[in-house]
């Protein structure tokens, strides 16, 4: 039966589970003896952090904290405190200057100038979707969100070719990133670790190669979920056992037919962002390689 508590699960044995898995993988199957976690300082990253440290040993995990323009202060001293507290080495890599030298900035603001002409210097910004999701069928739009250097925020519409130009470059961040994980990875003989939760795993919210952000503070329910993670990670449990949108409705005090648009747009979201979740495709198969 489909209520509330469903996701109470017991995180000992959640815990236990996870750790024996990624014990194997990582040395029966990758041939490696630790693991690199990426540590932002927000709550996944610290998790992976833990089981990390669980699974492995304190000594056998290496912690990542790459701070750039955009990165809030708070992120990277959680990041330390989390680091001391586990008690595992780690280093603080500055991707500000290769950022830069990329020309992430740069094609950034220049999206952004496509929509707001004077964006520059002092501005901030962020995506986000309509706040009436649930409410209606219509085809929804991302709008992009400015602030001025006195603090007064602007909104418009965001065109395609906008949008894709602001998430190719801020795509840059978790892409550098990621270089800078398997180098460390390479390097001690460490495996990279993952940290999209599950929702975000499912809904494809992560970056292939890598793993957004922007400079305004931002919720992922802004920018790509059409409900707060809380309830969202209920109704995924839902249509992955069978709910039906009246029961689930019913528990969560939604309408039918609000619960049945975010069905469709778990559907839509796992059709289009499918390729995310392919590895590198052949023509042909090696029949000399066993995967």
């Amino acid at each position: 039966m489909f209520n509330r508590d469903v996701l109470n699960i017991d995180l000992e044995t959640e815990a236990r589970e996870i750790c024996t898995e990624w014990r194997n993988l990582v040395v029966k199957k990758l041939m490696r003896r630790g693991a690199v976690v990426a540590i932002s300082g927000g709550i996944d990253s610290s998790c992976c952090a833990g089981l990390a440290v669980r699974a492995f040993g304190a000594q056998r995990v290496f912690g990542l904290l790459m701070p750039e323009r955009d990165s809030s202060d708070a992120s990277k001293d959680l990041g330390r405190q989390l680091a001391e507290h586990l008690g595992i080495q780690y280093t603080v890599e500055n991707i500000q200057p290769t950022l830069a030298a990329i020309g992430c900035y740069e094609r950034y603001d220049a999206a952004v100038r496509s929509v707001f002409p004077h964006f520059g210097e002092g501005w901030k910004s962020k995506i986000v979707l309509p706040d009436n999701l649930l409410d209606s069928d219509r085809m929804n739009f991302y709008r992009v969100v400015v602030q001025d250097p006195q603090g007064e925020m602007f909104t418009e519409r965001l065109p395609l070719r906008a949008y894709l130009e602001i998430v190719a470059a801020t795509n840059f961040k978790q892409r550098i990133r990621k270089t800078l994980e398997y180098y460390h990875a390479d390097r001690l003989n460490y495996a990279v670790t993952g940290t999209p939760n599950r929702l975000e795993y499912d809904q494809g919210f992560f970056v292939k190669n890598g793993d957004g952000t922007y400079s305004l503070a931002q919720g992922q329910d802004e920018f790509y979920f059409v409900l707060p993670y809380a309830e969202l990670d209920l109704l995924l449990w839902a249509k992955n056992h069978g709910v039906s949108a009246d029961n689930a409705a019913a528990e969560m005090g939604l309408e039918t037919v609000q619960v049945e648009r975010v069905y469709k747009d778990i559907d839509r979201k796992r059709a289009t962002t499918l390729p995310l979740h392919l590895n590198g495709l052949l023509v042909k198969d090696v029949k000399e390689i066993v995967k």
